[in-house]
């Protein structure tokens, strides 16, 4: 898809290009930002000088988005559109509202997590709120649906509505390439919080999937003393040909006090009262895992261990590179799509 990607461009009427402001970008300075143009890089540097050229203004074309200096949103639309582009935008700025363009929409990306409170869409550029009952009364037939981490309750929503939708936070290329800024912003906690260096530390990472690998692979290059514990013995001799040494988890009592570093990746109850009380003083505890966790926070409190619980590192860490990884996970999932479509 890659090579797809660099080396076919869609034509004007097939591309679905996003416009927004962002008024606190880089330096403070607004910009107006194009986003989701499906092509070549040379394609995408001659369309952004066309829009310089039109506004008058400076700007850049990198990383997949045409950066434009200053609030030209809407002159930035109307440029495309006379070029022959398709554009819609909804909630990415703080007055854009016209819901009409969800009715022209043959596909609808929702953000990742489409939604906090399953409530509201999840809209941080927006100064309205706004609902997603509005937005799923709005949906065509017809229309396809894409969004991260979509909850239980849209999912039926969406299967009353006969729509066809797709969570990308779901796809495999997305989950790998997340685990990477994950354990990277893991690495940036532990440095800050750590008296010591990572360097020579005892490290235990909770978990051998995805997250587990690229985290204990990480501290294993910084040349810490790295412990991973898993339930299945072939994921033992995975760990042993890393050259890191396996624990099973239900023995985590048993070796949990030598560490001065532990990192969970298992979003389920690992690190209970239990094991909390055989925990060296002063070590660090870096919870990767997604809610409930797996480390029971009361207990820690009560203990008085040292726990950091990190969600959503991705975005924090490496928010260009976090968008650069859904971006191409949608890519792939509408590219699939129209493949499925030549093909029948």
């Amino acid at each position: 898809t890659d090579e797809m990607e660099e080396n076919e461009t869609l034509p004007k009427q097939q591309q679905k290009l996003r416009v927004s402001i962002e008024k606190n970008h880089r330096g403070g300075k607004t910009v107006t930002i194009v986003r989701n143009f499906i092509g070549t890089s040379d394609d995408m540097k001659e369309l952004g000088k066309l829009l310089k050229t039109k506004c008058g203004v400076g700007g850049s074309t990198k990383e997949g988005e045409i950066l434009i200096q200053g609030d030209f949103k809407e002159k930035v639309i109307e440029i495309l559109k006379k070029e022959g582009y398709t554009v819609y935008s909804l909630g990415l700025s703080e007055d854009d509202y016209d819901f009409d363009v969800l009715r022209k929409a043959d596909v609808v990306i929702f953000p990742m997590p489409v939604s906090f409170d399953d409530v509201y869409i999840n809209a941080p550029f927006s100064k309205k709120q706004i609902a997603k009952s509005k937005v799923l009364g709005m949906l065509p037939e017809g229309v396809f649906v894409l969004g991260g981490r979509i909850s239980a309750d849209m999912e039926r929503e969406l299967t009353a509505k006969g729509l066809e939708f797709t969570d990308y936070y779901k796809r495999e290329e997305l989950i790998v390439k997340n685990a990477i800024p994950t354990a990277e912003g893991a690495l940036e906690i532990a440095l800050s919080e750590m008296p010591t260096t990572i360097f020579g530390s005892k490290c235990l990472v909770t978990g051998f999937g995805r997250v587990g690998k690229v985290m204990a692979k990480k501290l294993k290059a910084l040349e810490a003393e790295v412990t991973v514990s898993a339930r299945k013995y072939g994921d033992f001799a995975w760990i042993e040909e890393a050259g890191m040494a396996p624990v099973h988890t239900e023995d985590l009592p048993l070796f949990v006090g030598k560490f001065d570093l532990i990192i969970n990746t298992v979003p389920a109850l690992i690190l209970t009262e239990e094991v909390l009380k055989r925990v060296r003083d002063g070590a660090l505890i870096i919870d990767l895992a997604s809610k409930p966790g797996g480390v029971d926070f009361s207990a820690a409190k009560r203990l008085n261990k040292n726990v950091i619980w990190a969600l959503s590192l991705p975005g924090k860490t490496a928010p260009l590179t976090a968008g650069d990884i859904i971006k191409e996970a949608v890519v792939n999932v509408l590219s699939e799509r129209r493949q499925e479509t030549e093909w029948t």
